[in-house]
């Protein structure tokens, strides 16, 4: 998703034509960041914390910072370029992190560890591991292998002290230990013995010591899934289910004895299926029912009688939702926050002091029974953090609360980005300080880092943003260089700079969503203004004017009404030409075609000069010129093409000669210079005339090329001579030409032959007293030189020359102060500068803010301004952005003629995103400031104060009036107007096709967002980039299909389950699917037997969405018989090619 990109650099000039071997530094102006990085895996060790994330250069891969810039590095780039290494953090000892990754995808992860340096990076076994934990200064975890199922393995941290610690449940069946708890030195967790049933086990660290804690559920399961623990006063809590009881509370000791249901909560039923909670010095706090109730929240001390309700916060159904998890719970010394529904008002922030009247709704933040979707809450010194989305909105932010109302408050605009694709939102703390992953419009998703305040709440780098900023279009009035390029998300708009970061700032957003100015834009200035042609959300290409200003940024005229564009640009036919305070141009208003219009910078004095051509043919004004204060330019009638005059009235406008093939005007020395092909060939505008403005002052001086043909081009004047390139009539090689308007004044300059045997010669500028050229001797291959000349032989030289070994292709020719830079396109990095003579022609020596540049800066193009010296280059990390060259006074940025002493008015940059989806009222406007001050926003009867950035959502399709004063100032006020567009819905059709394979259903989606997201009963099936897919549903009940935006709706369909399992394709070549009915989730051992019925692999296999998967690339062709180990085990017999 990179096109090409710009940077600016600033190097500070000084005495720049007195010396030429001073070094130069330069300062990067960027422009844009918006890439996502993604920072995610947050795990913490001793000095620092690890994460993954992906930057330009390469995939997702391990990165480490201590919490300064300067020590924040990516440790180790594992799968080599930008593919990902699929790290995965487990555990850390010290500074040292197991993680687990792989080199490429065609093999399998790795169990890795890292000291946070490249050369301690590295695999020590081949391995899968599932869950770790760090106890004894080992690192504990589930894998498989050594004859043995998925067991306890241990590792130092070496190759040979990664090992399996023991096999519980022996054989190949393995006991999947998880739930890892550490207390009082001993390690617990569960596993499957394969007799008890999944139980807590218990470790001292050794073999022997590696225990069964109690069969709490005889012969059976004590758990439903992985368990969740709470510790409170050196005894472990838990949920679980003893056979009679349901699932209930129980605590432990750590002994068998010690091992106790606490209460029967729900003595009908389970009181909860896991452990939701927190701990208080005075106990645990969780959810569960009571079978009355619904679940609420209940406390416990570890006594029958200490284990109550703390309040029926809801009196009809639950107070908490089925996906509540310990996220949604936090401690903040005697007071526990968490998020619960009243069914009043919606689900909001409640704290509780673990009494019934002191169990309290924080703050209604979506007002009324609208829910705040709150998440991740953590405690951070004596407030909590956590995650808000407001009103519907899309838009998450983090938020901080002290248990007060007025305490309970966002600590900054961006967008908290949960649930993206595989991306799940951590925080992590370290030093006082907490980092998570933000989603800014400036610079996408990447790591910021609060200390709990709004102030202390920014980014704490952008990995990845190497996307340009497509700065293009360049004009420099008067200091100040104008052009096209874009800042955050959308296309390219105006931009205005004076060649420092500060002064560099975008004019106007003129179009949101798409390019404003494009490539083939005009600029041009007039009486100090820049006029050019741009394009907005509701007009075509229009002829616009600026002065530097917002306010003073606007359309003149909409001369093609509507969204029809009036003009449009070919490449070299540039129209637009200044003649004393009138701009001349050609535009097209769909009546008249492409005509000669004019315009003073007024709408009424924006007008057609004369229709050439009358009715809807176009006239074709082009190559407009003035001498002598008339207007010269190629037009044509019904006659054909012709060389056109205009005073500026249509009276005026007549023609002068009809020229066939008449190409560029050029005036100098009172005369005229015209190219034409009287021939009408195809050999291009080959002839050469002069003319003075009348039919018979308009006479042939010269044709070039002959039957090889070749147009004149590339024309530059100096000391009334006009200088050209042209092909040699005697030795029909491109040549340079010198003319001033009469037969015996064109002269041959250097004859291309002299050059190389087929020269090109396509750049030719003058700069202070020479006219320089670029020539390829033969072809791009074989270098291009630079020459000047001042029109006379001995003033004729090379200045560069292609020498053996070394590879030189000169470009991109700026002059600046007399004198000319350039570039050699094979050797990126160079920069080179001329004043014309072979002994001050030398390469420019600089850095890049005070260091060296890296070796990947390659210089793309030069642009000379007044005092500036612009260029753009590209690196890897930053892609391509301006940078200049500052000699002299730096030029001051135009302000709205606002009275506001010491301030400057043109402050804001306004982002608008229109309501995503019909009738939610949730569209977005957000405010930028370039200066920081207490700014005051109101808008509909509302104010908001800010002093950087603003977002406000919540806005319904309306037109807008937004004013910002500033707090304590009366003279300050800016006003903007906008509009809020209205969203739509999800629409679609949704088609059961039963097959012999499961249940699919096609699904077709006319109107919604990408990506789409297939559950069933709630549960991911699996999500689908594009409007027509297939899902395989299997089990029964209600299909739903939801869009990358929440707000679109939903469509639905119930689907009836099936209870087959078959397996597809059969035969197979690779991959064998099975169906696996309702009711069987996590894993399944298979055993697979060849036809002889010898056992051939035994291993367990992840079911998703009701479907088995097994690699069967690797066995021989014939018939094999797969036994699943259900609770009645089933035999498919299938047949691999």
């Amino acid at each position: 998703m990179k096109q090409i990109y710009f940077l600016v650099l600033i190097l500070s000039l000084f005495n720049i034509t007195d010396s030429f071997s001073q070094n130069f530094n330069a300062s990067l102006i960027e422009l844009y960041f918006a890439n996502d990085s993604n920072p995610s895996e947050f795990i913490k060790s001793d000095s620092g914390f690890y994460f993954t994330a992906i930057d330009r250069h390469n995939g997702r891969e391990l990165w480490f910072t201590d919490g300064n810039l300067e020590n924040t590095r990516m440790v180790k780039d594992i799968a080599e370029g930008d593919r990902d290494s699929g790290v995965i953090p487990l555990g850390v000892i010290g500074d040292m992190l197991f993680f687990q990754a792989r080199i490429n995808w065609s093999s399998d992860p790795q169990l890795w560890v890292s000291d946070g340096t490249e050369n301690g990076t590295y695999p020590i076994k081949d391995i899968l591991v599932y869950e770790m934990f760090i106890f004894q200064g080992k690192a504990f975890f589930q894998s498989s292998g050594e004859a043995a199922g998925n067991e306890l393995w241990v590792s130092d941290g070496t190759s040979e002290g990664t090992r399996l610690f023991k096999d519980i449940n022996e054989g190949l069946n393995g006991s999947h230990p998880s739930g890892f708890f550490e207390l009082n030195n001993h390690l617990y967790f569960t596993a499957n013995d394969g007799k008890s049933g999944r139980e807590i086990w218990k470790t001292d660290g050794t073999s022997v010591g590696t225990i069964l804690l109690k069969d709490i559920h005889a012969a059976q399961s004590a758990f439903y899934n992985n368990i969740h623990f709470l510790e409170f006063d050196d005894q472990l809590y838990f949920m679980a289910e003893d056979g009679q009881n349901g699932n209930e509370l129980y605590k432990s000791d750590g002994t068998e004895e010690g091992t106790v249901m606490i209460k029967d909560i729900n003595p009908n039923g389970n009181a909860a299926t896991h452990l939701i909670g927190t701990v208080t010095p005075h106990g645990i706090f969780f959810i569960a029912t009571d079978g009355q109730n619904g679940y609420e929240l209940w406390k416990s001390d570890g006594t029958e009688n200490g284990t109550v309700m703390v309040k029926n916060i809801t009196q009809q159904g639950d107070t908490f939702s089925f996906y509540s998890s310990s996220d949604n719970f936090a401690t903040s010394g005697n007071t526990v926050f968490f998020v619960a529904n009243d069914d009043i008002n919606g689900a909001e922030l409640w704290k509780t002091d673990g009494t019934e009247e002191g169990t309290l709704i924080v703050k209604d933040i979506s007002p009324g029974s609208n829910s705040t979707y709150i998440g991740h809450l953590k405690s951070f010194g004596d407030r909590v953090l956590f995650v808000a989305s407001a009103n519907n909105q899309e838009l998450s932010q983090l938020w901080t609360s002290d248990g007060t109302e007025n305490g309970t408050i966002p600590l900054n605009e961006v967008d908290i980005t949960t649930n993206l694709s595989s991306f799940n939102f951590e925080f992590i703390e370290f030093e006082h300080k907490v980092y998570f992953v933000a989603n800014s419009i400036i610079h996408g998703h990447e790591l910021w880092v609060t200390d709990g305040t709004a102030d202390g709440t920014k980014l704490f780098k952008d990995f990845n943003h190497w996307w340009s900023s497509n700065a293009n279009n360049f004009l420099d009035i008067d200091g100040l260089l104008y052009f096209s390029a874009r800042k955050y998300s959308h296309g390219n708009n105006l931009f205005i700079s004076n060649g420092t970061l500060e002064g560099t700032k975008r004019v106007k957003e003129i179009n949101s969503d798409y390019m404003a100015i494009d490539e083939n834009s005009e600029m041009i200035e007039m009486n100090g203004k820049l006029y050019f042609s741009a394009v907005d959300a509701e007009y075509g290409y229009e002829l616009w004017v600026s002065d530097g200003t917002a306010s003073g940024t606007q359309m003149i005229k909409d001369i093609a009404p509507g969204s029809r564009s009036s003009m449009t640009s070919e490449g070299y036919s540039k129209t637009f030409s200044v003649v004393g305070d009138k701009l001349f141009f050609r535009a097209n208003d769909g009546v008249h075609g492409n005509e000669l219009w004019m315009s003073d910078g007024t709408p009424s004095g924006t007008k057609l000069v004369k229709d050439l051509y009358p009715g809807a043919a176009t006239g074709g004004a082009s190559n407009i010129v003035s001498l002598n204060n008339t207007i010269y330019f190629r037009g044509a009638d019904n006659t054909g093409p012709a060389l056109w005059k205009s005073d500026g009235t249509s009276g005026g406008t007549v023609k002068v000669k009809n020229l066939q093939g008449l190409r560029q005007i050029r005036a100098l020395n009172n005369k005229l210079i015209l190219t034409a092909d009287l021939q009408n060939s195809t050999y291009g505008a080959h002839d050469l005339f002069s003319s003075d403005g009348t039919t018979e002052g308009t006479i042939h001086l010269k044709a070039f090329g002959g039957s090889s043909g070749g147009d004149i081009q590339f024309m530059t004047v100096l000391n009334d001579e006009l200088y050209f390139v042209a092909k040699n009539p005697e030795t029909f090689r491109e040549s340079v030409y010198k003319t001033d308007g009469t037969l015996e004044g064109t002269k041959l300059m250097v004859d291309g032959g002299t050059i190389g045997v087929h020269p090109d010669i396509n750049v030719i500028t003058t700069c202070g007293d020479y006219v320089y050229f670029v020539a390829e001797k033969e072809n791009s291959y074989n270098g291009a030189e630079l020459w000047r000349t001042a029109g006379s032989p001995e003033t004729t030289i090379r200045l560069t020359k292609t020498t053996e070994g070394v590879y030189n292709y000169i470009s991109s020719l700026a002059c600046f102060q007399d004198n000319i830079y350039f570039k050699d396109a094979y050797n990126t990095p160079e920069i080179w500068r001329t004043d014309g003579s072979p002994e001050n022609t030398d390469l420019i020596s600089y850095t890049v803010n005070g260091g060296v540049p890296t070796d990947d800066l390659m210089i793309n193009k030069l642009v000379a301004g007044k005092n500036v010296l612009y260029f753009l280059g590209s690196t890897s990390e930053s892609g391509e952005e301006l940078y200049a060259i500052q000699n002299g006074e730096i030029a001051v940025l135009p302000v709205d003629e606002i009275p506001s002493e010491n301030l400057s008015t043109d402050l804001f940059t306004i982002e608008i995103s229109n309501e995503t989806c019909a009738g939610k009222d949730n569209g977005e406007l957000f405010i930028e400031a370039s200066e920081e001050h207490p700014f005051l926003a109101e808008i509909n009867g509302k104010a908001y104060s800010f002093f950087k950035e603003l977002m406000l959502g919540n806005l319904k399709p309306d037109d807008y009036t937004i004013c910002i004063t500033i707090e304590s100032r009366t003279d300050f006020q800016q006003c903007f107007e906008f509009r809020i567009d209205s969203g739509g819905f999800l629409e679609g059709v949704m088609q059961s096709m039963p097959r012999p394979t499961g249940n699919f259903v096609n699904v077709n989606i006319e109107n919604g967002t990408a990506p789409f997201i297939a559950t069933l009963n709630g549960k991911l099936i699996d999500t689908y980039a594009s409007s027509e897919f297939s899902v395989l549903t299997n089990g029964k009940g209600t299909l739903e299909i939801s869009s990358g935006k929440a707000c679109e709706g939903k469509l639905a369909l119930n689907v009836e389950g099936s209870d087959l399992m078959v397996a597809f394709p059969n035969p197979t070549t690779a991959e064998l699917h099975i169906t696996i009915p309702e009711g069987n989730f996590g894993k399944l051992p298979v055993h697979l037997y060849n036809g002889s019925g010898q056992l051939i692999s035994s291993a367990t296999y992840s079911i998703k969405n009701h479907l088995l998967t097994i690699d069967v690339e690797d066995l021989k062709p014939g018939v094999y018989y797969a036994v699943l180990k259900l609770k009645i085990p089933h035999t498919i017999q299938f047949v691999k090619r």
